[in-house]
Formats: structure tokens, sequence, C-alpha cells
């Protein structure tokens, strides 16, 4: 459901379309943003998920190279993300501060 608001909060950024009230996005931001590192870390973690794959360099590798994937592919990614949503939310320039309305 996070992720669905996520969405939301991207499609009313990139078109300036104000859904809900500004406070809603001001706390949603602290809460997307610890659900998603703990199923990050969560996924990571999972050691079932590293042993196949990587069984031949070792367990450890395996968990080396999940690290990497996510700091390469994943956290560019969230950060703009995350960025959309605090400039949706934070700023003076959201669609609920539109001058003459």
């Amino acid at each position: 459901i996070f992720d669905l608001f996520m969405l939301m909060a991207l499609f009313g950024y990139a078109f300036k379309k104000a859904f809900f009230q500004q406070s809603v996005w001001k706390v949603l931001l602290p809460i997307v943003l610890v659900k998603d590192v703990f199923s990050t870390v969560s996924e990571v973690m999972d050691t079932s998920f590293f042993q196949s794959p990587f069984s031949i360099w070792g367990e450890g590798m395996g968990m080396i190279i999940a690290i990497a994937t996510v700091a390469v592919v994943v956290v560019p990614i969230a950060f703009f993300q995350y960025l959309a949503l605090y400039r949706y939310g934070f700023t003076d320039r959201a669609p609920w501060h539109k001058k003459g309305k």
C-alpha cells in the first residue's frame, strides 16, 4: 500500500497535482523510508536467496554481490524517488501553494 502512495506522490510531483493534504506527505516520507530500508535489508540478509546461485564462491561472496547490487542499482533509483516525495511534501513550489487559488 505504501508503494501505491509513492506512485501517487511521484505522479503528483511530475504533473503538479495535489493529492490529500501536504501534511500527509510529510508524515509518509519517513514511514516509507523506514519500510524500504527494512525490506531491503531483510532481502539482503535472507541467506537462502544467496546459497543457490553463488554456492561455488561460498555464502560470503553472495552477500557481497547482493550488497554491491543494492548499492549500485537500488540506492540511486530510490534516492530520486525520495527526493521527489520530499519536494512534493516539503517545498513551497508544491501544488498546494499555487498563487491565485
